[in-house]
């Protein structure tokens, strides 16, 4: 039986319905996925010639010893490490001997020796770069002064018998609370911190991410 007029007018007039639905919803998950993207800007690579270590990082961001660099880097030969105490650093041959052997694998056991280093490690994790290299990647509330609040970005890799240390610190709000520092500090790990914070520590997990 043939279909009215009617009936063809009902039937283009659902299906153009359902067509803009799909529209709809197709446009809002593709914004909310671009939504989710953190860029990392324009990256170049930057090396420690001590060690032969290569890492990719934002082009503007400055990377040396120096505590003025958006980076800072330490090396230590692990012929030549002493041991170093303080507050916020518990530094030895031994145990970085124990890391170097634990991240040449990527072991998760890592994290655990990493935290007897930096007791102020408030999370941490193993992340395999590009090439054979892991390294570690965590954030740290630790504070020689008890009157300063601040969160540190930490990374550790290690490369022809050299340790090399990665930091970038962020001053906060001296009225916080020592377990409001370690909430924040958690949030900005979880990834979901504001973006003025969380942009680059995300910038600073990629860099240490592609080391090699």
């Amino acid at each position: 039986m043939a279909l009215s007029a009617p009936s063809y007018k009902s039937i283009g007039l659902i299906i153009a319905v359902a067509l803009v639905g799909v529209i709809i919803a197709v446009t809002s998950i593709n914004l909310q996925n671009r939504e989710k993207v953190t860029p990392i800007g324009t990256i170049k690579p930057f090396g420690e010639a001590t060690s032969g270590v290569v890492f990719d990082a934002p082009q503007e961001w400055t990377v040396s010893k120096s505590n003025a660099s958006t980076i800072i880097i330490s090396t230590y030969r692990l012929t030549d490490i002493s041991s170093q105490r303080s507050t916020c650093i518990d530094l030895s041959a031994e145990m970085s001997r124990s890391l170097q052997t634990s991240l040449k694998t990527g072991l998760p056991i890592a994290t655990t020796q990493w935290q007897k280093v930096f007791p102020g490690l408030v999370a941490s994790k193993v992340q395999k770069g590009p090439s054979t290299l892991y390294s570690l990647v965590g954030i740290d509330t630790c504070n020689q002064s008890s009157t300063v609040r601040s969160i540190t970005f930490r990374g550790q890799t290690y490369k022809n018998n050299v340790e090399v240390q990665f930091s970038h610190i962020i001053f906060q709000d001296s009225a916080l609370s020592q377990a409001e520092l370690n909430q924040l500090a958690q949030t900005l790990f979880d990834g979901t911190a504001v973006a003025d914070l969380q942009i680059p520590f995300n910038q600073f997990s990629a860099a240490m991410g592609s080391v090699r």
